[in-house]
């Protein structure tokens, strides 16, 4: 009877460490998806409010820029909104490997839709350095070029202050 009682509460044991544990992963996961934008796997408009208030109430200094992809209403209206999720993605994905390069220490954020926000901390006093960036991204972004099976290939370009 006491091996029937033990098999029995373990089992118990087991499924209850189970449900904890799924628990426990459900958590990370929403976690995540507040502080990072699903589709991009850019920081989200609540990571970059977060960050931001924290750089202003700490008297941090840091350049931003903030940037938007123009005209895509035309390329969701054009190609659909798959087509420019995928564009959402190959950008961000560009964007990730120019921040590789030019600099250390920024932040690249989905503000919205299309709009997106990196913070610059590491150069802050040097606003020649992040308008440098910038260019450099513009420059960047207009050569990235974009083929699906409904038409033509296109490109995009970038609008950034």
């Amino acid at each position: 009877m006491m091996y029937v009682v033990y098999l029995l509460v373990t089992a118990l044991v087991y499924w209850f460490m189970v449900l904890l544990r799924r628990e426990h992963i459900t958590n990370i996961d929403t976690a995540r998806s507040l502080l990072y934008d699903n589709l991009t796997n850019a920081h989200s408009w609540l990571s970059f409010k977060r960050d931001a208030d924290d750089y202003f109430d700490n008297y941090h200094e840091l350049s931003m820029i903030a940037m938007d992809i123009d005209n895509f209403k035309q390329i969701n209206d054009t190609y659909g909104h798959l087509v420019g999720n995928t564009v959402l993605v190959q950008f961000t994905k560009r964007l990730r490997e120019i921040l590789a390069q030019q600099t250390s220490g920024a932040k690249l954020y989905r503000t919205g839709g299309e709009e997106f926000t990196i913070i610059l901390q590491a150069i802050a006093e040097d606003s020649s350095e992040a308008e440098r960036i910038s260019r450099h991204i513009q420059d960047s972004v207009s050569q990235l070029t974009f083929q699906f099976d409904q038409g033509a290939p296109f490109s995009c370009t970038v609008s950034m202050g």
